[in-house]
Order: C-alpha cells, then sequence, then structure tokens
C-alpha cells in the first residue's frame, strides 16, 4: 500500500503527524495550567474575602454588644467608649463593603441572594449607625426606643449573611489545595474559639451592667469556658504537622498566652461568682470590655494570619501557574512554528530539488541534452542524486557524440565507394547505348 504514497506525501504526514503530536500534548498541559490558574486566582480572592469578612464579622459582635450596652445606659456616651466604638465601626464598615466588592465578579451558591441582601444590610446598618451616633449623644429618655432592636437585629442579619457567605467561599476551595485547606480550617477553629470565648464575656459584661447573673448564667458561662478548652484543642490540632509561616505561628503562641493567662481567667472567675453571690465585683463593665476584646482579638489575629497565609500561598500558587501557562504557551507557539519551518525546510531543501531532478531527468531521457543539472553543488543525498543524472547526461552526450562520429565515417565512406564505381558504370552504359543502336539499323544489302 505504500508503494502507491509518493515521497513527498510520506514526508509530509511524518512531520505533520509528529507535529500534531506534539502541539496536543503541548495544548493539553497548557489547558491544565490556564484551569490551574483560575483555580489559585479564585483561592487568592477568596482568601481576600474572607479576611474581610471575618474582620467585618468579629467588630459587628463587639459593635453590638457595646452599642447595644451604650443605648440602654441612662447617660450620654463619654470619650473613651466614643473613642472604642468609632475604631470598631471604622473598621467593620470598610471590610463589609470590601466584600461585597470582592464577591461581585465572583461566582458562587447563593449569590444572586446573598449578596444584594449583604449590600443592602451592609447600607441598613450604615444608616442606624448615623442614627447610633446622634442618640448616644442624648439622655436614654430623649433616643428612639426601637433603635436598639433594631439595632441588633440589622447586626444580627448582617452576621447570619456574613457567615453563610464565609460557608459558600470556604466550599468554593474544599480540596483545592491542602495546604489552603488547613490554614482555612486554623481559620475556622479560631473564629470558633473567638466566638466561644466573646460568648463567656458578654455573659460577664451583661452581668457587671445589671450587677448580678442568675445561676443559669452561670451554668451558661461553664460551658462556654469548657468550649473554649475544647475549640482550643481543635485549633492546634488543625495546625498540627504544618510548617506554618512564623507570623501565623506568633500568633498562635500569643493566643495561648491571652486565652488562657492564669491571672486572666482567675479575675473572669472572680467576677462571674461575685455576681453570682451579690458581691461587689472588681470591675465595671465598662473596664472588662475593652480587657476581654483584646483578648479575644488574639484569636482573631490568629485567624487574619491565616487568612493571610491563604492569601500569600494562593498568590505564589498563582505565579507558578501563571509561569507554566506562559511557559507551555511559548513552547506550543514554538512547536507550531517548528512544524511549519519543517515543512518549509522538507519542501525547499528535499521535495523541491526532486521534483526539479525529476523534471531534469525526464528532459534527458526525452532526448534534451541541453538542460543543466541541479543541486549539484550539494553534499548530500540530493546531491549524489543530482550528480548521477549528471554522470547520465554527461554518458548520453558522449554517447550521441559517439553516435554522430560513426554516422559521420558511416557518410564519408559511402561517398569513397560512390567515386570509385562511376567509370565502370559509365562505360557499361556507353556499351548498351551501342548495342541498342545497332539493333536499330537496317540490315546492309
Amino acid at each position: 500500500m505504500l508503494d502507491r504514497v509518493s515521497v513527498t506525501a510520506l514526508l509530509k504526514s511524518v512531520i505533520a503527524v509528529m507535529a500534531a503530536c506534539v502541539i496536543c500534548l503541548l495544548a493539553v498541559s497548557a489547558w491544565q495550567s490556564w484551569k490551574s490558574l483560575e483555580i489559585t486566582g479564585r483561592i487568592s480572592v477568596i482568601a481576600d474575602a474572607s479576611a474581610n469578612a471575618f474582620k467585618a464579622m468579629h467588630n459587628l459582635r463587639t459593635d453590638r454588644s457595646s452599642t447595644i450596652r451604650t443605648l440602654n445606659g441612662e447617660s450620654t456616651i463619654n470619650a473613651d467608649m466614643d473613642k472604642y466604638i468609632r475604631r470598631i465601626q471604622d473598621a467593620e464598615m470598610p471590610a463589609m463593603r470590601a466584600t461585597v466588592t470582592l464577591l461581585a465578579p465572583l461566582e458562587f451558591p447563593g449569590k444572586n441572594t446573598l449578596l444584594p441582601e449583604l449590600s443592602r444590610q451592609t447600607e441598613s446598618l450604615a444608616t442606624l449607625q448615623k442614627e447610633f451616633w446622634d442618640a448616644a449623644n442624648k439622655p436614654k429618655a430623649s433616643r428612639r426606643p426601637a433603635l436598639v432592636k433594631e439595632y441588633t437585629d440589622a447586626v444580627n442579619a448582617v452576621l447570619s449573611v456574613l457567615d453563610k457567605v464565609s460557608n459558600q467561599l470556604a466550599a468554593l476551595v474544599n480540596h483545592a489545595n491542602p495546604v489552603v485547606d488547613q490554614l482555612l480550617m486554623i481559620k475556622q477553629m479560631a473564629w470558633i474559639l473567638r466566638n466561644t470565648a466573646g460568648d463567656a464575656s458578654v455573659l460577664v459584661s451583661n452581668g457587671l451592667a445589671a450587677g448580678k447573673v442568675s445561676p443559669e448564667v452561670q451554668v451558661s458561662y461553664t460551658k462556654f469556658v469548657g468550649g473554649m478548652d475544647a475549640a482550643w484543642s481543635a485549633l492546634e490540632a488543625s495546625a498540627a504537622g504544618m510548617q506554618l509561616p512564623p507570623a501565623l505561628a506568633g500568633a498562635l503562641t500569643a493566643a495561648k498566652t491571652a486565652y488562657f493567662d492564669a491571672q486572666y481567667m482567675s479575675l473572669r472567675d472572680r467576677l462571674i461568682s461575685s455576681l453570682a453571690t451579690g458581691q461587689k465585683p472588681e470591675l465595671t463593665a465598662t473596664e472588662w470590655t475593652p480587657l476581654t476584646v483584646g483578648r479575644m482579638g488574639s484569636a482573631v489575629d490568629v485567624a487574619e494570619r491565616a487568612l493571610e497565609a491563604a492569601k500569600d500561598y494562593g498568590v505564589s500558587l498563582y505565579e507558578a501557574a501563571q509561569r507554566a501557562l506562559i511557559l507551555q504557551l511559548v513552547l506550543l507557539a514554538a512547536a507550531v512554528g517548528l512544524a511549519f519551518l519543517s515543512m518549509a525546510a522538507v519542501s525547499g531543501r528535499v521535495i523541491k530539488p526532486l521534483q526539479a531532478i525529476q523534471a531534469a531527468m525526464l528532459k534527458v531521457a526525452g532526448g534534451d541534452l541541453d538542460v543543466e543539472v541541479p543541486f549539484t553543488q550539494r553534499r548530500d543525498e540530493i546531491g549524489a542524486l543530482a550528480g548521477a543524472l549528471g554522470t547520465f547526461k554527461q554518458n548520453a552526450v558522449e554517447k550521441e557524440r559517439i553516435e554522430a562520429e560513426q554516422r559521420e565515417r558511416n557518410a564519408r565512406g559511402a561517398r569513397h565507394a560512390s567515386r570509385r564505381l562511376n567509370p565502370i558504370s559509365q562505360r557499361s552504359s556507353y556499351r548498351s547505348v551501342k548495342r541498342l543502336m545497332r539493333w536499330r539499323e537496317p540490315p546492309t544489302r
């Protein structure tokens, strides 16, 4: 079957098949790198959005307790609390708006409902905050009674939406990368620790504001303290076996010191015990809140460092995938170019010379010995073939010359023989005429 295939078609087919195989392999690798680039880019965006959402959630919890306590107070807000709440709100509102901005181009389940709801709740809370600052500088009697409930509901609504968004974002990158999974697990455990400690702290704060706590509150406080121990164990387990970034390792050490400092734990237990027994506590709610929030912030710092590490790792993955994609695209372009160059080289260096030699050979075979034999100067197989054709042509020329000389010799011999035979022919003709005339003469009488 291959005997029917021309050399030209065979060479082009071999080159085309080899080029197609290489190009397909590089194209598949480039496609995989492109998908990896999409995944790593999404990891970076999700880590950034999660960090802003977490920052907002942490500050919202503190804002809720501090703002509600201020609105329930009889007097106007003092300078320290004013500065404290403003710092919290100045951190949470930009974080919430940044979360909305980062989520806008990202596709995730429930986006069509969660994102508009988050945007709406954010602006609604911003409106209530403006009213809060106006009311905080007035006595309680001059404040709108429904503001406390509306503010609480607004914060709870934002927290609920942010919590759903955070879960959806975590699900998007779940199992995408083991390092990112572990860092997000550390963040989640730190958030659970902060929530549990925050719930325990709120019980103390509310008790200090009220001047007492009920036995049920004491039981809840004990549960939350036990929950803190469990959450810390889970946090340590989630970080086990991982080479932690220095910032994250330092944050974990600081959180352990802050949460389980013997003096702090003893103070917290004494405050709840004093409130349960009706004794005067050592601190007021205004004094306790900054102290405990500062310590709870160490768990927030752990979560933020974990999210930063996930973001940095996502950026490094993105850059590596980008470099791989660029390299594979360059190789793909080089393979395509090399395929075309190979085709052109084979066509120019092999196929066309063969065709030219074939045409010259046909002319020589047809008797045209004036044709010029091409490519005789080449030192490869084409040159050898052209040399063979040249030799064939030279032999044909030599043969033609010899045949011409032979014809010339034959012609000269024929002329020489003709000159020798002419006198005899003339005498024979004369006798014949004479006999004829004698035959025609009348007889003599």
